[in-house]
């Protein structure tokens, strides 16, 4: 280490450099600047070329029109022509598709699982047999009744259940009863005569009296005992009917309906009726009263549940005519608006419909998640107008229209829409009047416009989208 003449230590160099060290050092030098000049070049390149593409885009477009004279340069726009149409007006909403009726199937008796004669997705008719419980505990109770009921319509000298009108005197009891009675009274009568005669002692006359009323009474008694076996009679005959009811209830068979149902599978009750959704039971379980044992659903119409806001109360109407669709059913299926819910949920301000929907063909499930478009009117000669020719500020919505060489600007209130044109309600335009399309930035009502003609390549650089006379009606919606 030394010291030069400004006082700061160097490190000592060798005395003498390598020869092929003091040739790298220039030559190091001049690789970086030729890189550095290849890639200053590259960029050049580039940016020539996107220069180059852009200048050929704007050829292709027509020329901007250069200043004539000292007046202002026209706005250059695109216009296009309001038109004339028929509008349905429609209200959006989504719900879940629910089945027409949904039956739960419960076992009535107490039980092991016989026979299964279904099962998820089996189509049943009304009145098929669909499970079979182990009947042979019904059946000995049946017998049981039967005895026991056998008993008491012998005691009355009957082998079946009297009819409602049955006189309780032709009982035997009875009648033998009323026989002593009458023989008794008749023997009162001879010796009240006989008594009046001095004819008879006073102890013959009321040893007759004590007959007679013993004969009374036990002809009352077993008139009695009579009603009391009769009542017997009639307990025993329900018991029997409900053991018998009992054994009927170990065939669970699927129900008919108890009213007319508006489709075209009641008449005849069809196979088709009803569909198992769900069981729950298998053949050896043992299950109580009252365990359900299946789930049936009629799913040859659907019933979309939707909820739709309460400032559309008044315009929902029974009847309405409505389009369907899910993610599996794209294509529109008809329904119609079948029942109104009376009340208003407070805690979301909406009230639910329900729209039928029919599905014999099975196209759609119970569970679906569904979108509906409910027709609540229809305008007929609305005028319209291109969804870009609509320019909002403000809160407000207004339009350019083409009068003379000028933008003219109109405030406008807006009703249906679609995805490419809006109807305007007013102020009434007639139709083909030209409203412009584009330059809304630069114009304000009076500008000087100039139009644009489409570039001559439009047609291959235009999405294709289908003309407004092509959309349907289904897909607008009133503005709130």
């Amino acid at each position: 280490m030394t010291s030069n003449s400004t006082g700061r230590y160097t490190a000592d160099e060798p005395a003498e450099l390598d020869e092929d060290a003091k040739i790298a050092r220039p030559r190091l030098g001049v690789t970086n600047q030729a890189l550095i000049v290849g890639v200053m070049a590259a960029i050049a390149g580039w940016f020539l070329h996107v220069l180059s593409e852009r200048n050929e885009r704007d050829a292709a477009l027509p020329p901007i029109p250069k200043r004539l004279d000292d007046s202002a340069l026209p706005t250059i726009v695109t216009v296009a022509p309001s038109s004339i149409r028929s509008i349905s007006q429609t209200i959006d909403m989504i719900g879940t598709l629910n089945c027409f009726e949904e039956i739960p199937i419960s076992a009535k008796v107490d039980g092991t699982i016989l026979n299964l004669h279904c099962d998820v997705s089996t189509r049943v008719p009304a009145g098929e047999l669909l499970i079979e419980i182990d009947p042979e505990s019904y059946e000995l109770d049946v017998k049981q009744a039967q005895r026991s009921l056998e008993v008491d319509l012998a005691k009355l000298g009957l082998h079946m259940l009297p009819p409602a009108d049955w006189d309780i005197q032709a009982t035997p009891s009875v009648v033998q009863a009323q026989a002593r009675f009458n023989l008794a009274e008749n023997r009162l009568q001879r010796l009240r005569k006989l008594a009046a005669d001095n004819a008879a002692s006073d102890a013959d006359l009321d040893a007759a009296i004590s007959e007679f009323s013993t004969g009374k009474a036990e002809r009352d008694s077993q008139i009695l005992a009579a009603n009391a076996s009769l009542a017997t009679i009639q307990m025993k005959q329900t018991a029997l009917e409900i053991a018998q009811r009992k054994l009927k209830d170990t065939r669970i068979v699927a129900p008919a309906p108890s009213r007319e149902l508006p489709i075209s599978v009641s008449a005849g009750a069809p196979p088709s009726l009803f569909v198992v959704s769900e069981r729950m039971v298998s053949e050896g379980a043992y299950v109580r009263s009252g365990t359900q044992v299946l789930k049936l659903v009629i799913d040859a119409k659907l019933k979309l549940k939707a909820s739709v806001p309460e400032k559309f109360s008044s315009v929902i109407a029974l009847g309405q005519q409505a389009s369907i669709s899910t993610a599996a059913q794209t294509a529109a299926i008809a329904g119609f608006v079948t029942n109104i819910y009376p009340t208003v949920d407070p805690t979301n301000r909406t009230f639910e419909i329900e729209i039928q929907v029919d599905n014999q063909d099975r196209r759609l499930m119970p569970g679906n998640f569904a979108k509906a478009s409910v027709q609540i009117g229809q305008r007929d000669n609305a005028t319209t107008v291109p969804l870009e020719s609509i320019v909002s500020t403000a809160g407000m919505n207004k339009v350019f229209v083409l009068e003379d060489g000028k933008a003219r600007e109109y405030q406008v209130r807006l009703g249906t829409q679609s995805n490419e044109w809006v109807e305007i309600l007013d102020p009434p335009f007639p139709a083909n009047v030209s409203v412009l399309t584009s330059g809304h930035a630069q114009l304000s009502s009076g500008s000087l416009v100039q139009v644009r003609d489409a570039p001559k390549n439009s047609s291959a650089n235009s999405i294709d989208r289908p003309t407004p006379s092509s959309l349907g009606a289904d897909g607008v919606n009133p503005q709130p």
